[in-house]
């Protein structure tokens, strides 16, 4: 059991880790740069507080003697309630939360791995821009990994405290 994200509402283990096999999994972190660019002192403190949280998860995972890989995200961002949020909460704009794909095709098997993009989201362009360049490194890690990766735009799910599992509930395969 993973202990939960600090801010993080949902509780959802998916949101933290992604496992890629029986022995390999991603867990994101929160870069130095994606801290830098926060926009007061209390969410560079929330971001602080949750790369630790992840980069403690990924070290007892380590330890577990599992593989872990890190691929970078945006610093979450608290939302105040207003006229289109009842509540407040904290966004999390996790690459762990993708849904991996392997079916079987004529030609063989095809693995894709579907991704959230935050083209939507309601971010500063500084973030906007940021977020494009994690998601290229998330595509070629994913290649590297032998998975082909496809974007969809979570920018509304992500505001709404969901990204791809949350509006999925895939289930493993036997």
């Amino acid at each position: 059991t993973l202990p939960l994200m600090p801010f993080e509402g949902t509780g959802h283990a998916d949101m933290v880790v992604m496992a890629l096999d029986a022995n390999t999994v991603m867990v994101p972190t929160v870069t130095p740069e994606a801290l830098q660019t926060t926009p007061t002192p209390d969410a560079r403190r929330r971001g602080r507080q949750v790369r630790t949280y992840l980069d403690d998860v990924a070290a007892d995972l380590k330890l577990l003697g599992l593989t872990v890989h890190r691929l970078p995200m945006l610093a979450p961002v608290h939302r105040e309630a207003g006229p289109d949020r009842l509540t407040e909460a904290t966004v999390v704009f996790s690459p762990a939360n993708g849904l991996l794909l392997a079916h079987q095709t004529p030609e063989g098997l095809r693995r894709q791995v579907v991704l959230p993009s935050f083209v939507a989201a309601d971010l500063p362009e500084v973030e906007r821009r940021r977020s494009e360049r994690y998601e290229r490194r998330w595509a070629r890690f994913f290649e590297v990994q032998g998975w082909e990766p496809r974007f969809v735009d979570a920018g509304v799910l992500v505001e709404s405290l969901g990204l791809l599992r949350c509006v999925t509930a895939p289930l493993p395969a036997d």
